[in-house]
């Protein structure tokens, strides 16, 4: 399993160089960035479900921490299923309870569901881009999302979005 994870990983992180480079250098993505990107996603989504479901979310002693990174991505940017996303929260929790998952992955699947739902988000990071500018997404009681994200291992939110911004903006480099 972790030879086939670490195989989707490259595509997976390949298809969003790809798309960040695209913004980099025209301020906008280009159809066929998104269009590889949506097709890896939903590969790996299709290839990992019947897993998770069948096993449950990978521990350490069975998957070492590139591995589990790996399997978090996949359900990360699984955004053509939310509701999979959404059902896969509770098991993330419960990985980062019992110290074997970071707060971050946490933190990102939060958002990610919440942005699904059209509710605003917990940590602050979901962004949506105008040109090569990050805009953060509305934030539930924004006046206190260091402090949250604070709790999960995150930086400040200003922070993240020099970070978010670096990316883009640089010369292609990620």
């Amino acid at each position: 399993m972790r030879q086939e994870l670490m195989a989707r990983l490259v595509r997976e992180q390949a298809a969003r160089d790809t798309f960040l480079a695209t913004i980099s250098a025209t301020g906008k993505p280009s159809l066929p960035s998104i269009l590889a990107m949506t097709s890896v996603d939903s590969s790996n989504q299709a290839w990992l479900r019947p897993i998770l479901l069948a096993h449950g979310w990978p521990r350490r002693a069975v998957l070492d921490s590139v591995g589990i990174e790996a399997v978090f991505l996949i359900v990360q940017h699984a955004d053509r299923d939310p509701e999979w996303q959404a059902a896969m929260l509770p098991q993330l929790k419960a990985a980062h309870l019992d110290g074997e998952l970071d707060g971050q992955s946490v933190a990102l699947l939060t958002d990610r569901v919440a942005k699904a739902q059209h509710r605003p988000q917990v940590y602050g990071t979901q962004t949506t881009f105008t040109g090569r500018t990050p805009i953060v997404d509305p934030i539930e009681d924004s006046a206190h999302v260091d402090e949250r994200r604070a709790s999960m291992g995150l930086p400040p939110l200003a922070v993240y979005m020099q970070i978010l911004d670096s990316m883009v903006t640089s010369s292609g480099k990620h």
